[in-house]
């Protein structure tokens, strides 16, 4: 043997020295098979060949008791003991094509296995038992990484081999509930809203769409909610002031959930007795967002229940906080009239010694005198006072119709009440009285049919309006 040679023969049997060497210290005996285009086919661990076989229930035993079941009917998803909560669909089934189509990358035969414990396998192993459409079932052990944190350790029920899985289908076998939440609120179209109510500590509101206003108005500028208990200067400025609550809630997320069968008897532990934030929203087509909001947790987010459904969540904090701290007075609308340009078939101004009937038309009611009317805008609260029994320096009255077909359908239900009416022809008639009382040397108080006066506008834009009407 020449020295070439010799040497050769050394650097081979080294090579197989190393090869040897890397498998004895991994215990795991090389699993590929190799196509001619060089691609690797790896065997299955589990493996339906048949297509109508789906996976209908999986109980990931982890130390957190999972139980899904999918619904036959609607191919839905959902925990066995706690329906009520909703699921990532696509999370769930992500899960499910793990262990329905599971490869492995590598063996360790059963003849040089060591303990179960020294591969994650025994005690604290994820059980995985898997129910098939068919009647069959199977059951999956899955227990630690490997060194390299490529692969889990798994072995099927039955049988000694130890297999290496992917590691990204062996950290899905340690999910908790929280994994498996859909994270979005409940659907609602918040641009479409029918009824609003909201509670931020001890300040409530309630609105509704208020009369009148015609279905555009209400579906692009959606500022006429009207609430049920006050009046002028609690009209929600949808375009500006609601509208940053809205963008709020599009930041929320469910983070997860509190498992535990008596969260119902310990809800002031979570400050979810009394509450200090609620929100109850209705879009037109009837969904609802009703939450309540409560403590901080431990970790920075707080708890949220839903109305009706008796689970506790935890949730992104920084839009609730937010939306609790919001400067309520920025919510309303500061025009001074309900009635939009164009709606009104007359407008009379009285006071001052004048009197003075508008009756607008397209050209009119383009003028900037008769527009100004519309733009009024008051200047802030003030404590409730009641003028009825005052003189008023100013009076404005609106007369108008808007059609039936016009109107937000669910508005008909309000709109009998007070000062408007529905006619035989199908439209609503309607009449608004607004007048002005001396405050101050400064301010108006400004009452709407009677109504106790809240909210005050500066004099000097008042009679600059209404004198300029001559």
């Amino acid at each position: 043997m020449n020295k070439r040679t010799k040497k050769l023969v050394i650097m081979a049997a080294a090579f197989v020295v190393l090869v040897g060497a890397y498998f004895a210290t991994l215990n795991i005996a090389p699993a590929f098979e190799w196509d001619d285009e060089e691609e690797i086919i790896l065997p299955r661990l589990i493996e339906r060949e048949d297509e109508e076989t789906r996976v209908i229930a999986l109980h990931i035993d982890n130390g957190h008791d999972i139980r899904l079941e999918r619904d036959e009917e609607t191919s839905v998803w959902y925990f066995r003991d706690y329906r009520g909560i909703r699921l990532n669909q696509i999370t769930v089934l992500t899960v499910a094509f793990s262990v329905l189509d599971l490869p492995y990358h590598g063996y360790i035969p059963a003849n040089i296995a060591q303990s179960l414990d020294v591969y994650g396998l025994g005690q604290g192993a994820s059980r995985v038992t898997i129910d098939y459409s068919d009647g069959t079932r199977e059951v999956l052990y899955v227990g630690s990484q490997t060194p390299d944190g490529r692969y889990y350790y798994a072995r099927l029920e039955g049988m000694d081999t130890i297999y290496l899985i992917d590691a990204r289908a062996g950290r899905r076998m340690f999910y908790a509930h929280d994994n498996f939440l859909d994270r979005d609120l409940p659907p609602i179209t918040l641009t479409s809203l029918y009824e609003i109510e909201f509670t931020i500590h001890d300040d409530h509101f309630k609105f509704i769409p208020g009369p009148p206003t015609g279905v555009d108005n209400f579906a692009w500028m959606r500022d006429e909610f009207v609430s049920h208990a006050a009046g002028l200067g609690k009209r929600l400025d949808m375009n500006f002031g609601f509208n940053s609550v809205f963008n709020l809630l599009n930041g929320l997320r469910i983070e997860g959930v509190i498992i535990d069968a008596d969260v119902n008897t310990h809800l002031a532990r979570f400050g979810l007795l009394e509450p200090p934030l609620m929100m109850n929203l209705t879009d037109v087509d009837g969904n609802r967002l009703h939450f309540y909001a409560g403590y901080e947790t431990e970790d920075g987010r707080r708890y949220l229940r839903f109305a009706g459904e008796p689970y506790v969540f935890t949730a992104t904090a920084a839009p609730l906080d937010a939306i609790e701290s919001i400067d309520r007075t920025r919510l309303f609308q500061r025009r001074v009239t309900d009635v939009v340009v164009g709606q009104a078939d007359t407008v009379r101004v009285r006071g001052m010694g004048q009197d003075v009937t508008l009756r607008p038309n397209s050209v009119q009611a383009d003028e900037s005198p008769y527009r100004r009317i519309f733009d009024l805008s008051w200047d802030g609260y003030i404590d409730p006072i009641d003028v009825s029994g005052e003189a008023a320096v100013w009076t404005l009255e609106i007369d108008g119709h808007i059609l039936e077909d016009n109107i937000f359908p669910r508005q008909l239900e309000y709109i009998t009440e007070g000062n408007f009416t529905v006619q035989p022809d199908g439209s609503i008639r309607y009449q608004v009285v607004y007048t002005f009382h001396v405050l101050n040397d400064l301010f108006y108080a400004i009452s709407r049919d009677g109504e106790i006066a809240v909210t005050a506008i500066s004099r000097n834009v008042v009679d600059r309006t209404f004198n300029g009407l001559r």
